[in-house]
């Protein structure tokens, strides 16, 4: 079997959006120029075991609206969504290719979360400890006649 090499040179990358979807990820565009496509495709008509065709259509909406109901009414008009393999638009690229940096920003708030807890925790048992060993003093200074809120303030500047 001939496998078949062209050597091309990459003078750019685009991230584009519209042209990537939940299927290619990781995958990426190549933009060649005239001359090499030319032998690109005369190659892929020669041996076309080695090739596979994709048919790509792009139909973008005019004005506002709702994508689905545009595209119901595009299949009325010409069925081209029956015929179609994979229809996404624009809402749908977006949010594929957007899931990615929801997952990581969820299990990054979860941990936020869990470390919260967990110093709240041990503020707490800090606090609690702190008052335990301070009983016999907060017993004498309630009798002298000092305010609770007088004694959480002085506990709330030695934390601090």
């Amino acid at each position: 079997m001939l496998i078949l090499t062209f050597p091309l040179t990459v003078s750019a990358f685009v991230e584009d959006i519209i042209n990537s979807n939940i299927i290619l990820i990781g995958g990426m565009n190549v933009y060649m120029n005239e001359a090499d496509w030319e032998e690109y495709y005369a190659a892929s008509r020669e041996y076309s075991d080695q090739f596979t065709q994709m048919d790509v259509l792009h139909i973008y909406k005019n004005g506002d609206g709702s994508d689905h109901v545009f595209l119901d009414e595009l299949d009325e008009q010409s069925s081209v969504r029956g015929l179609a393999y994979y229809v996404f638009t624009l809402t749908d690229l977006i949010n594929y290719n957007s899931s990615f940096t929801n997952i990581l920003l969820i299990i990054i708030l979860i941990f936020i979360v869990l470390a919260l807890l967990v110093a709240l925790m041990i503020i707490s048992f800090s606090i609690n400890s702190s008052i335990e060993a301070e009983y016999k003093n907060l017993g004498a200074l309630k009798a002298i006649g000092i305010k609770n809120w007088q004694i959480n303030i002085a506990y709330a500047s030695t934390l601090a």
